[in-house]
């Protein structure tokens, strides 16, 4: 039996702060879940260990010129010199219904104030993702945008090529391949 404690402390939402205003995010669904962490493991199945850590709602990115503290699904932060201190390479944001479109812009311009050159966005709803690196001019462009479709929805489209759900990341070289992070959503979301 849980002590009273101890069941306040799993159910604290995850909190985040954007333009001063406290957000409580609800608990990910099963699915959520599921894409956040076939991500992460597609990514430490290839980076080395000791230069480079992948975190799942850990991370906290802040911005002072935004009054805002947000917390990405999944994070990669390498070490980037002899102090060991890390930067982010890498966040991701696993969209919901609940995500409205000026927070997910808000927290893109958070990210690009932060330097992570790559910001990658999933809607497991709308069966998307959109790859963004940051530009020279501290702006993400955008890489790749692709919808992502199931088997039986792959047999009949002309043009399907699996290489075009490849994500690849230059530093570190990493590739995240998002047709298997969806095959596996299409498999538990019968």
């Amino acid at each position: 039996m849980l002590t009273q404690e101890q069941d306040e402390i799993l159910n604290k939402p995850k909190t985040e702060i954007i333009e001063g205003v406290i957000y409580l995010q609800a608990t990910p669904t099963r699915l959520h879940g599921i894409i956040e962490t076939e991500i992460g493991y597609q990514i430490r199945t290839q980076i080395n260990r000791k230069h480079c850590i992948v975190t799942s709602d850990t991370l906290e990115v802040k911005s002072e010129k935004h009054n805002s503290k947000i917390v990405p699904d999944v994070a990669l932060e390498c070490k980037n010199n002899a102090k060991g201190e890390y930067n982010t390479k890498l966040v991701v944001e696993v969209w919901s219904s609940s995500n409205g479109k000026v927070e997910r812009e808000k927290k893109k311009q958070i990210y690009a104030e932060n330097k992570i050159p790559y910001f990658l966005e999933v809607d497991y709803l709308k069966h998307s993702f959109c790859m963004s690196k940051l530009s020279e001019a501290g702006e993400y462009q955008t890489v790749i945008d692709r919808q992502v479709y199931s088997a039986v929805e792959q047999k009949e489209l002309e043009n399907y090529n699996e290489n075009d759900y490849i994500l690849e990341l230059e530093s570190p070289k990493i590739t995240i391949n998002m047709q298997e992070v969806f095959d596996i959503y299409f498999e538990h979301n019968r």
